[in-house]
């Protein structure tokens, strides 16, 4: 793939993907990269697809888009140098929403699959970029949830946590009676012993949630079998526990040369 001097700079100083990157490298790693224009309405992500690529915006701007039973709501507004997909490429799980394009621009496609063709000390980089990136998601998500408990779930916090993504965040021994969590995505959270009886989780997405001591037998509709009711989920570290050892995977991958994936 050619990319302009500027073109080049543009994704060293946006595109947290890219940090500490020398031009070549990003050369050799984009030449893995597929290159795609949209328009304005085109989705670039659909919602439940299983893939393993991760999406950088290049130029113009696309929404982050999740349908409820009320309709759907733009959780986010992507610009030129944001990236979308990062935990799909990690462990290929369905998309938790989906991508539309506002107006026209172009988006780089990573796979996760072809990536791997790279170099090892471009992909130790890159990995360890991607990891650093989740993390960052996993405090801002934590620090929500801290910031709702500490003003005592009012009816103004707790319409935050509304459709949230909160998948994989360490909801241990949360108190949160009545609280609105409709739409969450609550994927593989650990929620032991947490209390949410009254919880409105109306479309909350629960695959593979640990349950175990939870106090949900008066909570707004929760379909149990998606969730995982037993003690046996690995999630029974810190949040900073889990994350040593996602980067540490992370770094294995990297350092792996025949493409089996972990």
């Amino acid at each position: 793939m050619k990319l302009s001097a500027d073109r080049l700079r543009i994704l060293r100083e946006r595109v947290l993907l890219f940090d500490d990157f020398q031009d070549e490298e990003i050369l050799d790693l984009l030449q893995f990269a597929q290159k795609k224009g949209f328009t304005s309405g085109d989705v670039l992500v659909h919602e439940n697809e299983k893939t393993t690529s991760i999406f950088i915006i290049i130029s113009g701007q696309a929404e982050v888009v999740r349908d409820h039973h009320d309709g759907p709501e733009v959780l986010a507004l992507l610009e030129p140098g944001s990236t979308v997909g990062e935990m799909a490429m990690v462990d290929g799980a369905p998309r938790s929403a989906r991508v539309v394009a506002r107006g026209d621009g172009v988006v780089l496609i990573v796979d996760a699959r072809l990536v791997k063709n790279v170099e090892n000390h471009i992909l130790q980089k890159f990995y360890k970029n991607l990891s650093s990136i989740l993390v960052r998601r996993l405090r801002a998500a934590n620090k929500k949830m801290e910031a709702v408990a500490a003003r005592g779930l009012t009816d103004a916090s707790l319409d935050k946590l509304k459709q949230a993504d909160l998948s994989g965040v360490d909801l241990s021994g949360l108190r949160a009676k009545r609280i609105n969590l409709a739409g969450a995505d609550l994927r593989t959270a650990d929620l032991r012993d947490a209390d949410l009886r009254g919880a409105d989780l109306r479309g909350a997405r629960l695959d593979g949630a640990n349950l175990a001591g939870a106090s949900v037998s008066r909570a707004r509709p929760l379909d149990v079998d998606t969730a995982d009711s037993s003690a046996e989920t690995d999630f029974n570290e810190s949040t900073e526990h889990y994350w040593e050892r996602l980067m540490k995977s992370l770094a294995q991958r990297a350092k792996t040369t025949d493409g089996t994936d972990p």
